[in-house]
């Protein structure tokens, strides 16, 4: 899929994510690897770089469909739908693997991907993957993947 590519790993690669919770819960005394516990959706993605409009991306019906849930013994499992537009379907792809949180850090050892966790809470998680492309130690690139419960 397009997000795929552009992010190379199985937690940005797929969903949906619906309406916000209205519960306003406090979420001071748990830890990140706490909070990431359960199933999550794609909300939307903000790709942002230098220089240019930010642009936003909200999944399709058919990635809607699409979860990834962490457990507790740091394993993964993404239940990923895309749209073949070939065939007109919603196709369904499922992977998994190791993570970690190092940092701050969301570490996909499968994909070999590190994304920085942003913001967490019980039901909603900003993750960032930035990209300095020309090496000048500028950030050149930046995408903002928001999930929800």
């Amino acid at each position: 899929s397009k997000i795929k590519k552009i992010f190379c790993v199985p937690e940005l690669s797929y969903t949906t994510f619906g309406l916000m919770s209205c519960n306003n819960d406090d979420d001071s005394g748990n830890s990140n690897e706490e909070k990431i516990l359960g199933t999550w959706k794609l909300e939307k993605i903000v790709y942002q770089e230098e220089g240019e409009k930010d642009e936003v991306y909200f999944p399709d019906n058919c990635e809607k469909k699409s979860t990834t849930t962490y457990n507790a013994d740091k394993t993964y499992k993404t239940d990923e739908y895309s749209e073949n537009s070939n065939t007109n379907t919603c196709e369904n792809e499922i992977y998994g693997g190791k993570y970690s949180i190092e940092n701050g850090y969301l570490i996909d050892h499968e994909e070999e991907a590190k994304l920085k966790i942003q913001e967490i809470s019980s039901n909603k998680m900003l993750l960032v993957g930035e990209e300095d492309y020309n090496s000048d130690g500028k950030i050149d690139y930046k995408i903002i993947a928001t999930f929800i419960k």
